[in-house]
């Protein structure tokens, strides 16, 4: 019976092991881009994500990517993150001003993990373009729905 048990533990503790390999993470460099949008985005899409056994790859999740006036869906991906470097999520924050205010974005992307007194340039340039590997992330969609637009519209 203190097998049985003893191996049905082990069995329960391998099935929830692992779990998905995710690139490091950190917040945008105070020096990190920034952009005034109109408005904020979309919540995020459920992605499917496919199985990937390299160990040197990192899920990075899709992210909805401001291009000129309006909100465009980037899927996620398998990649094989930067040396030296860590992964920041969309930031969104507003500012009070006298005209109101506004909403600035900084967009996700790969960061130096030392960025403190690096240009504008130096940071653009700090980090290689990840590598990908395996195919991007399919849009969710439950049995008998249909699929949406992958673009945000304006508002």
């Amino acid at each position: 019976m203190r097998i049985a048990v003893a191996a049905i533990a082990a069995f329960a503790c391998s099935a929830c092991g692992g779990g998905l390999r995710t690139a490091p993470r950190g917040a945008a460099p105070e020096n990190a881009q920034r952009y005034i949008v109109e408005y904020p985005p979309p919540p995020s899409e459920e992605e499917m994500v496919d199985d990937n056994t390299d160990d040197r790859c990192v899920w990075v999740d899709g992210k909805w990517q401001w291009i000129g006036r309006r909100w465009e869906w980037q899927a996620g991906g398998w990649q094989i993150p930067p040396k030296g470097c860590f992964y920041s999520t969309v930031s969104l924050y507003w500012m009070e001003s006298l005209q109101g205010g506004a909403l600035y974005y900084s967009e996700p992307g790969w960061y130096p993990e030392s960025s403190e007194g690096l240009s504008q340039e130096e940071l653009d340039k700090a980090c290689e373009k990840p590598t990908p590997c395996g195919s991007a992330a399919g849009p969710y969609h439950a049995p008998g729905t249909r699929a949406r637009p992958r673009t945000a519209p304006s508002q």
